[in-house]
């Protein structure tokens, strides 16, 4: 689930609860995980938004590939608005 808001920039938040893992160890290697694939295609993208990004308990199994690629898709859906 994600939520977005109108702005000069480009800035993004994750928020990673304890329902999604009971290891902070797991949801900090989510964040940066999901930090990093934002911070490398953000540039493909001139998007004016805020977002905060919660992810899934499926997000925790998913290699970095996949969860780039999701990236990849939400950055586009939200430039098309």
């Amino acid at each position: 689930m994600s939520k977005y808001l109108v702005s000069k920039t480009f800035r993004f938040c994750i928020i990673i609860s304890n329902k999604v893992s009971k290891k902070a160890v797991k949801r900090n290697q989510l964040r940066r995980r999901l930090s990093e694939s934002i911070r490398i295609n953000m540039q493909q993208f001139n998007l004016p938004y805020n977002i905060i990004i919660l992810p899934n308990k499926k997000a925790i199994d998913t290699d970095y590939k996949t969860l780039e690629q999701e990236v990849i898709i939400f950055l586009s859906s939200v430039s098309k608005l």
